[in-house]
């Protein structure tokens, strides 16, 4: 590979795909119920789409350029059914995170080393917080 060093192969690192949702910290600090509903809509559609896969291909155009037909279709309805449940992230998904950032650190990717703590947020201790804070 010319001017490229694999540092690991998903394999090497037993890599877990996850699903990563970003938003801004100060959004998520003051409208953190908005933000839950949000992933709770996401949750939904994500649900309805692994039931009926094909209802969410070409859902704006059935023909044309831009539409998906043959293989590609299939490939997108096979896809589509296999999409997975956002989850908030658990103490093994900051583990993973925190391991794949010491890698990056360690090899020169990034430049300084980052916290996996610092990437994730509370959402829902900050929906019951906020909840509190009415009462």
């Amino acid at each position: 590979m010319k001017g490229a060093k694999e540092i690991a192969t998903e394999g090497s690192i037993d890599s877990v795909d996850n699903t990563i949702i970003a938003g801004r910290t100060a959004v998520l600090q003051e409208h953190p119920e908005a933000v839950q509903k949000f992933l709770e809509v996401t949750q939904d559609l994500t649900r309805r789409q692994r039931e009926n896969p094909a209802a969410f291909e070409n859902v704006f155009e059935q023909a044309g350029p831009r539409a998906l037909t043959g293989q590609r279709l299939d490939d997108a309805i096979a896809l589509g059914g296999k999409v997975t449940d956002f989850r908030y992230p658990t103490a093994a998904d900051e583990a993973d995170l925190q391991s794949v950032a010491d890698l990056f650190y360690d090899n020169g990717v990034i430049q300084r080393q980052i916290a996996a703590s610092d990437l994730t947020f509370d959402l829902q201790g900050a929906v019951a917080d906020k909840q509190a804070a009415r009462r």
